[in-house]
């Protein structure tokens, strides 16, 4: 499923990406894969010096994104029905309380 019509995000994140690579060539005399590198070591640099925010970054970089928990408040029950088997005929209902 895409995205709505009318939608601009895929527009702005070529915007955004086009300026960052600029950005990266003109800190590198042209060359954005040097400016890239030249941004990693800052990154590793800062994160070497307990930079918190470098730190996270560096491992989501790495490690990949933890993935996100939500928490449920409320009850869960699952019901489960099997047809076929005599013993499992009927609706069975688990109860999950915490």
């Amino acid at each position: 499923m895409g995205a709505p019509v009318g939608n601009k995000n895929a527009t702005k994140g070529a915007r955004w990406r086009a300026a960052i690579l600029r950005a990266l060539e003109r800190a590198a005399d042209g060359d954005a894969d040097r400016g890239l590198d030249l941004a990693a070591t800052k990154l590793v640099t800062l994160a070497i010096e307990g930079d918190s925010w470098a730190v996270g970054h560096l491992a989501n970089r790495i490690d990949g994104k933890p993935t996100e928990v939500h928490e449920h408040g409320g009850e869960l029950i699952v019901r489960i029905v099997k047809q076929g088997m005599p013993e499992m005929d009927s609706l069975a209902q688990v109860d999950n309380r915490s």
